[in-house]
């Protein structure tokens, strides 16, 4: 029975794994996504489909979980060679990740370290260390242009961001609450907004315009 829906579109695999790696601690969820749509071919490898493995994870002398043998092929030495493999099957694609973020705990410090940039777990993952997660020497760059082509580029942090503390703000979108509060303090005789205020703005879902946050420092 298989694991992965293999009707999602491409678009639709990046934000379902996305949102599955959100919800795992230890992981960059755009890093995440685009590593594993280019392991899996966007979650239609039999591997992925079927055996819930997302990133392609060896089962090695260690693992004492369920396996299952299939052929594969790797870079040595400058050739690709074809060869079968045995592989950790996992019972859920949110499974595949949980393991995913453990194993880059244990083995990709770097990457965990710098997690806060899709780059930098990359980075971490092919290119920095003694480990390197593939022996395709492209899986870097096929990882990056995945990331570039869904618009993944972002750190978390660019769709929040904090913009400090002011004595003034002008909120665009008044809420009717607010405007309550303003007759209110209007017919008391007291201010309405007490200062300083922090201000947060969240990128909107079109990806083109700011949702302003104002909330009264105490």
């Amino acid at each position: 029975m298989p694991i992965g829906d293999d009707r999602l579109t491409q678009s639709e695999f990046i934000a379902h794994v996305r949102a599955l790696a959100a919800d795992t601690p230890g992981l960059n969820p755009e890093a995440a996504a685009a590593h594993a749509a280019n392991e899996s071919a966007f979650g239609k490898s039999e591997l992925a489909a079927t055996y819930g493995n997302l990133f392609g994870v060896k089962a090695g002398s260690s693992w004492t979980g369920a396996t299952v043998e299939l052929p594969t092929w790797e870079v040595r030495d400058g050739k690709t060679v074809h060869e079968l493999a045995r592989f950790r099957a996992y019972a859920s694609w949110l499974e595949s990740l949980v393991d995913y973020a453990d194993l880059a705990a244990r083995l990709y410090p770097w990457a965990v370290r710098y997690r806060d940039n899709p780059l930098s777990w990359l980075t971490g993952l092919f290119v920095i260390g003694p480990r390197r997660w593939a022996t395709d020497p492209a899986a870097y760059a096929k990882a990056v242009a995945i990331l570039d082509q869904f618009d993944l580029l972002r750190a978390p942090g660019a769709e929040r961001e904090q913009l400090g503390e002011h004595q003034l703000l002008v909120d665009n979108s008044p809420s009717l609450g607010k405007a309550v509060a303003h007759v209110v303090a209007a017919l008391t005789g007291k201010p309405a907004v007490f200062g300083p205020h922090a201000a947060t703005r969240t990128l909107r879902p079109d990806r083109e315009t700011w949702k302003l946050d104002v909330r009264a420092l105490k």
